[in-house]
């Protein structure tokens, strides 16, 4: 089989789903499993003793390789059911008393609205110590610029009495804080929440005075302090890229592609980016990472030193990945470069549906609820489709003697239909929305997503050069306004969104079997075409 890890991801995915639909079968499903392996083997010997006593064969070699095969798959899907089920009772667990005084540090940067503001924490108190929880608090004051609450930053501990419920009501977005590991949504006022300072044993709390980190650092998970930590850093370095002159309308931009800081974007900025189809450039993802390990692969070290420039390059990618807070979809991209460079080192094909079955099984073994994930299921179906149909119809059309413009031109076209095609059946039914001239923003954004991810990479590296650093800067903003103006023209054009009637789950099964039927048509076609040509010359 050319592709022999990808069968038992299916099987490993679809015990994922059968648990999700009904994970309080798991007795029906083991004895079903128990019972059709039994059943294999009882078929597997009675055909090999049958045969046995004819003399027509010592073994049946073709029906063996059946039973195997079917039996490994379907421990697959067990697997994948029973790994699905322990995170599921997991995350719903009874929380504990709808009204509690928690203890809690903030990770990251509050979110500020009207009147109200939202922050992540982990629990360092009650039945939710050790979790993460989503916490809101609200405040009676009409304009978010007068929240106060100047102590809640990350890295700073408070004690609150909130009203808490559980994330388990199967909503959509009780699907997304649960795939990213929120146990907990919990409600509270101004009033009810202040400062703390707690010993290590956690047997008493002083409010009068902030908390230090370092304090009760055992206390917080080891990921939660690295989060903290790569946050402080990152706000370091953007106020360090500020000093030097990266600041403007525009500089919104160019963080958000660098770090994944995405504050200071207008709501015009954003609403230019989704209406043109470019939203995947202001997400950190494979996109980015795959520009800055080529960038790496450049400029480190010469092909015969091949394993220390991989390993190095590798580290400097993780090392990225923290910085900008391990993001779900920077993770996921990281470990697809992880172990394509394995595969590589190991002179196998390095981007392959088996490297990306393997890094979906280890994903999903760490969390299975990221399958509920819109990211995560848009980036591997995405990649998926590109590998499978996208990658072949490029090299079809594309000899080895081909020009590079003409290549680079086929390329960003196929990639797109086929990126966009595989997508849109989960944009219309989570967005309801599909950008009409995706082709057109690709050809622009490609290439200009590249100079400007080079240009701010120059930048930081620059940053502490007299001057140059703040030519570097200016040159990024520049490069980030152009990018800018041309998506703000594309967004604008006529019909440049399609809105969509609400579709089921039903509809966008029955849309991917249509995908998949033009794209194995549209292949075998220009396989076709390949023949007649080769035959006619």
């Amino acid at each position: 089989m050319r592709y022999p890890l990808v069968p038992p991801c299916l099987c490993f995915l679809l015990g994922m789903v059968v648990c999700f639909v009904q994970p309080m079968a798991f007795g029906i499903v083991a004895i079903v499993t128990v019972s059709v392996l039994m059943a294999l083997a009882l078929l597997y010997y009675g055909v090999y003793l049958y045969r046995r006593r004819s003399r027509l064969a010592l073994q049946p070699v073709i029906l063996r390789q059946m039973v195997v095969s079917i039996s490994i798959l379907l421990l697959f899907a067990f697997a994948g059911y029973c790994r699905m089920l322990m995170s599921w009772q997991s995350s719903h667990c009874a929380v504990g008393a709808e009204h509690q005084t928690i203890t809690a540090v903030v990770i990251g940067n509050p979110t500020r609205y009207e009147g109200k503001m939202r922050l992540e924490a982990v629990a360092l108190s009650g039945t939710l110590r050790g979790e993460h929880i989503q916490t809101w608090v609200y405040d009676g004051h009409s304009s978010s610029s007068s929240f106060p609450l100047p102590l809640l930053r990350n890295g700073m501990a408070f004690t609150m009495k909130a009203k808490v419920r559980s994330v388990d009501d199967e909503s959509s977005y009780s699907h997304y804080l649960i795939s990213h590991g929120i146990r907990a949504v919990c409600t509270t006022n101004i009033h009810n929440i202040s400062a703390a300072n707690i010993d290590k044993t956690m047997s008493a709390a002083n409010i009068d005075k902030p908390m230090s980190v370092d304090t009760f650092k055992s206390l917080i998970p080891f990921f939660d302090r690295l989060k903290i930590a790569s946050y402080n850093l990152r706000q370091r370095l953007l106020s360090h890229l500020g000093n030097i002159g990266l600041r403007g309308d525009h500089s919104g931009i160019v963080t958000a592609m660098l770090l994944g800081e995405r504050s200071s974007l207008s709501d015009a900025t954003i609403s230019h980016f989704r209406h043109s189809g470019a939203s995947h450039v202001l997400a950190l993802s494979g996109l980015h990472l795959g520009i800055i390990y080529m960038l790496l692969q450049f400029v480190t070290l010469s092909r015969r030193k091949r394993l220390v420039t991989e390993i190095v390059t590798v580290v400097f990618i993780w090392f990225f990945v923290i910085l900008v807070g391990m993001m779900p979809s920077v993770v996921r991209a990281a470990s697809m470069i992880t172990i394509c460079s394995l595969f590589s080192m190991w002179g196998r094909r390095p981007v392959s549906l088996n490297s990306l079955a393997l890094v979906a099984m280890i994903m999903l073994m760490f969390n299975p609820m990221q399958i509920l994930d819109i990211g995560f299921q848009l980036s591997f179906i995405s990649v998926a489709f590109i590998l499978a149909y996208a990658v072949p119809i490029i090299n079809m059309l594309c000899p080895f003697n081909s020009h590079r413009l003409w290549k680079w031109l086929v390329s960003v076209l196929v990639m797109s239909i086929v990126a966009q095609m595989s997508t849109a059946p989960i944009v219309a039914k989570v967005f309801a929305i599909m950008p009409n001239y995706f082709l057109l923003t690709n050809i622009v954004v490609v290439p200009l997503s590249w100079l400007l991810l080079t240009l701010s990479l120059i930048m930081v590296m620059l940053s502490w050069v007299p001057m140059l650093g703040g030519w570097m800067a200016v040159v990024s903003m520049l490069v980030a306004s152009g990018l800018d103006y041309v998506l703000s023209f594309i967004s604008h054009l006529p019909g440049a969104v399609t809105v969509f009637p609400p579709i089921t789950t039903l509809t966008v099964f029955c849309l991917y079997i249509i995908i998949i039927c033009i794209m194995e048509t549209v292949k075998s076609q220009i396989k076709k075409f390949d023949v007649q040509c080769g035959n006619m010359l």
